[in-house]
């Protein structure tokens, strides 16, 4: 029989007191016997398997340090960037987005950047407009506003701030033409004079005057 779990020996083995002779003092109980072995009978100890943290997965199974893959292609009609796709890109891992929705995701991006371009686009043309209607600065006195508000921006502020207008479309809003115009009146006026009442020769071409501005 297997030993009891508080260690006392088995009954049925314990040795029994002699019959002359008597104890003088209680019996020592005896050893606890050893733990059965793997002849012993009995169903063996099963123990827990513990998962192993370097085992690898089976073949065909996904690991759970896989990347998902991101492919994103930008519209060919987009004026979206490298930059941009990238951006959408970490957005998705951030997300744990399927990459079809990633790509989901950068189409609708890209359709609201051609539809902001094209809000704007619609802006600058109705800025021009109002330049052309306004009594001192549209119809007759059309050009020479162009080549009043050019020369201020070429003598007073470069080449670069030129372009700078022309790609944001600043370059038709009405108040700013109106006081670059104003300053190259003066400033034309100011050669005149120096000029002893000659007007100066030359000029600048108007159609040079903000080139995406047509009709300007």
């Amino acid at each position: 029989m297997v030993p009891t779990i508080i260690g006392e020996s088995d009954p049925e083995v314990a040795p029994a007191p002699s019959e002359d002779v008597q104890p003088d003092a209680p019996a020592t109980p005896a050893e606890p016997a050893a733990p059965a072995t793997e002849d012993a009978p009995g169903e063996p100890e099963v123990t827990p398997e513990s998962p192993d943290a370097d085992a690898t997965p089976a073949e065909g199974e996904a690991s759970s340090e896989d990347q998902v893959v991101y492919e994103l292609s930008i519209p060919d009609d987009s004026s979206m960037t490298d930059a941009d796709r990238d951006s959408v890109v970490e957005f998705a891992k951030e997300h744990e987005l399927e990459p079809t929705v990633a790509q989901a995701v950068l189409e609708r991006d890209a359709a609201r950047a051609a539809q902001a371009r094209a809000d704007w686009h619609a802006t600058v043309q109705e800025m021009r407009a109002e330049v052309e209607a306004d009594p001192k600065l549209g119809g007759d006195n059309l050009q020479a506003t162009i080549k009043n508000a050019k020369a201020a921006v070429t003598h007073y502020f470069g080449a670069d701030f030129a372009d700078e207008l022309d790609r944001t479309g600043f370059g038709n809003n009405r108040k700013l033409v109106a006081g670059l115009a104003r300053i190259g009146a003066d400033m034309a006026e100011s050669t005149h004079l120096a000029q002893g009442g000659q007007a100066a020769s030359g000029g600048i071409d108007p159609a040079k005057l903000f080139p995406n501005s047509k009709g300007m």
